[in-house]
């Protein structure tokens, strides 16, 4: 079976000269924590005395995003989205001259896309506005000129386990001398044992996902992992005290072939995505992929209201086409029509896999699996 994620153990000791994640340059101070809603909920406790307590973001976000500032008492406003997940830049400004100064904008890179316009970047700029730049997808994508997605912000968040198989691991910059988000990393505790268990457990289950003989067995695999990251959820949901890294994700990550990843990466999802560019069924939220993009993962939309039934068929055939709807969705009741957009994309969309540990053949393999459906 295709998948994004495979168990790191035959990485072993490090190459002589690992790649390492490129981090944003010129950051102000930063920090290493357990996970991305504690780093958020670190970040909260460092905005400056009086700080106003709202934040701006979108309602298609990951709940981890939302449950630090719902634990810390924030007014949430809900920006919309478009079609192509890009903010509604008439929308924010709306939002921002009815919001009490400065507020915290979350802008989150779908899949590795940039969402920032510099239209937008100038607007929260002039607003005063406090941009958290949300990495998690998106560590190694840069924007057309080049600069780092972290660097477009005042804060840049790195969730690890997001994109790489590690337990654990979220990295936070404040690119701005107003929010200090250094501390003392070494006096954390690490996450509870059992709970790195679960992850660990989730994620040798995707690594057997991925080596999966048949659609019934994946289908066991994938029980498994629902029910490890669920024993995992449970604990980080509850728990947003600060808690440092633990020592086997910062060997994996210093292991990890970040340059080969980018380029694997690249390379799969520009052939996916050119091989869709004439499919009226399963069409790619990007006609294109940009120039210095490191997808995450391929966002199609899927016409007809097919998508269950392309996803099914994709899974018959080897591939697994994700969703990513559960702990996601959170467009207000009574505001659906204000969300439309983001509706669509939650009732349309699939993922497609390009991850760095796919050969050329598995990536025609997905490729011909999707010629087949009409």
């Amino acid at each position: 079976m295709l998948t994004l994620l495979r168990l790191a153990t035959e990485f072993g000791e490090c190459a002589s000269e690992p790649d390492g994640i490129l981090l944003p340059a010129g950051a102000s101070s930063a920090c290493r924590l357990a996970t991305g809603r504690s780093a958020l909920f670190h970040l909260i406790s460092r905005l400056p005395a009086g700080h106003p307590k709202t934040v701006l973001l979108p309602c298609y976000v990951a709940e981890g995003v939302i449950q630090p500032f719902r634990a810390a008492g924030f007014d949430l406003r809900f920006y919309r989205l478009g079609a192509d997940l890009q903010p509604d830049e008439g929308d924010v400004a709306e939002l921002l001259r009815d919001a009490p100064a400065p507020a915290v904008f979350m802008l989150i890179h779908y899949f590795g896309y940039p969402s920032a316009s510099p239209a937008l970047l100038a607007m929260l700029r002039q607003a005063g506005a406090l941009v958290v730049s949300d990495c998690a997808h998106a560590p190694l994508t840069r924007t057309e000129a080049g600069i780092p997605l972290g660097e477009i912000g005042d804060v840049a968040l790195y969730s690890l386990n997001k994109f790489i198989p590690v337990c654990d691991g979220a990295i936070l910059l404040s690119m701005t001398p107003r929010v200090d988000v250094a501390l003392d990393e070494a006096a954390l505790p690490e996450l509870p044992a059992a709970t790195v268990e679960a992850y660990a457990q989730h994620l040798q289950a995707c690594r057997r996902l991925f080596d999966a003989p048949s659609p019934d067995r994946a289908a066991e695999y994938l029980d498994m992992i629902s029910s490890s990251y669920e024993d995992y959820y449970k604990f980080i949901n509850d728990d947003l005290a600060p808690r440092r890294q633990s020592l086997e994700s910062r060997r994996i990550e210093a292991c990890f072939p970040f340059a080969e990843a980018a380029r694997m990466r690249r390379r799969h999802g520009a052939r996916v995505t050119q091989a869709l560019a004439a499919n009226p069924l399963v069409r790619p939220l990007w006609p294109v992929l940009p120039a210095r993009v490191v997808p995450f993962g391929i966002p199609v939309t899927v016409a007809d209201q097919r998508r269950d039934d392309v996803q099914r068929r994709l899974f018959e055939d080897g591939v697994l086409a994700s969703t990513l709807v559960d702990k996601w969705d959170f467009v207000p009741r009574q505001r659906e029509l204000h969300f439309a957009a983001e509706l669509a994309f939650l009732r349309d969309h699939l993922l497609l896999p390009v991850s760095e540990f796919m050969a050329d053949d598995d990536a025609t393999r997905l490729i011909d699996a999707l010629h087949r459906i009409h």
